[in-house]
């Protein structure tokens, strides 16, 4: 019995600001989702080639990493999540809401919803973040910018809406709560060490850490092997833009 079409290999992590993780093995069957499992290496690497490692405790007890990606809950159940029918897979609008004239601010909350289109939904918030920057300026949009939730690249902390809004001349950056380690280092302790807040929120940002530091430690990693952002990462491209005499240590 033929159980798929293809499998494709995608991260589902909950909370990866943009990045990689949680890695899964998706199959798809008629083009959609049937089955989500973890991710096996045995297949495509070997125990060598993955510096596989195996650490000896008390006892003769021994702890290895395994062949296949530790995949939590969340992931393994997506599927559920991707064709929930309480999922709003196209854009919306309340039903009595017209931008150009009555807006009837007052039904927020109670009034009903029609599908519009995705072309007619991008002329709409084109229309409406022109008519507030040309009301009230660009700093009466906030871009929220927390990656704490589901994110993955488009729509994460660092995103696409980050660059709409820098380009249409600015948006105040959202504050984040300092009792998380994130926000702790690059919004309370970061600033004050380097005197620079980046408008992604990551600070400082990377070009300057290059050209400033005489030497760069990367623990556990090497920025071209393990870094999620290999081509704009890699270690090559890391040395070619620090200082002339500095050093990176992995």
């Amino acid at each position: 019995m033929k159980t798929s079409d293809k499998t494709v290999v995608h991260n589902l992590g909950l909370e990866a600001c943009g990045g990689g993780a949680n890695m899964v093995a998706a199959d798809v069957k008629d083009g959609k989702l049937v089955r989500i499992r973890p991710m096996s290496f045995e297949n495509d690497y070997t125990k060598e080639e993955l510096n596989y490692w195996v650490l000896e405790g008390r006892g003769g007890k021994t702890f290895e990493p395994g062949m296949k990606t530790p995949t939590p809950p969340f992931p393994l159940v997506y599927k559920r999540r991707t064709y929930s029918k309480n999922r709003i897979p196209f854009p919306m609008k309340r039903i009595d809401w017209d931008p150009e004239g009555e807006r009837n601010t007052q039904n927020r909350g109670t009034s009903k919803y029609v599908r519009i289109s995705w072309d007619e939904a991008c002329k709409l918030i084109a229309a409406e973040v022109k008519r507030v920057h040309d009301e009230y300026g660009p700093y009466a949009i906030l871009c929220q910018a927390d990656g704490h939730g589901e994110s993955k690249a488009v729509h994460c902390c660092h995103g696409c809406q980050t660059t709409m809004l820098d380009l249409c001349g600015g948006s105040p950056v959202q504050a984040r709560n300092p009792d998380s380690w994130t926000p702790g280092k690059a919004g309370t302790g970061a600033p004050s060490t380097h005197g620079e807040w980046t408008r992604s929120g990551r600070t400082p940002s990377r070009p300057t850490r290059r050209r400033t530091s005489p030497s760069i430690l990367m623990p556990c990693c090497t920025g071209a092997a393990t870094s999620r952002r290999p081509r704009r990462l890699g270690a090559d491209n890391w040395r070619a833009s620090l200082p002339s005499g500095s050093t990176i240590a992995a």
